[in-house]
């Protein structure tokens, strides 16, 4: 699913919204959830699953320079459907 697939899904749930206030929704979801991330901070979406921030070093040539990397990753967690 897209973004703009995702704006349209909150724009036919709720169709008192306008196309641009269903966007504002799906921006503010992604800004907190970047957000929270970018702090260090676990997110939780009960039924869905949880992003998680895992270090990676690399070590590099022959000087033992080593390189932390921080990347997002999203377990998923059982989906009743």
């Amino acid at each position: 699913m897209t973004k703009e697939e995702i704006i349209k899904a909150i724009w036919n749930e709720l169709p008192n919204l306008t196309i641009n206030e269903s966007r504002k929704i799906y921006e503010t979801n992604m800004n907190l959830i970047k957000g929270r991330l970018s702090k260090g901070e676990d997110i939780e979406l009960r039924g869905f699953g949880s992003f998680k921030i895992r270090e990676k070093n690399e070590i590099m040539g022959n000087f033992l320079m080593i390189s932390t990397q921080y990347l997002p990753i999203m377990l998923f967690g059982w989906l009743a459907i």
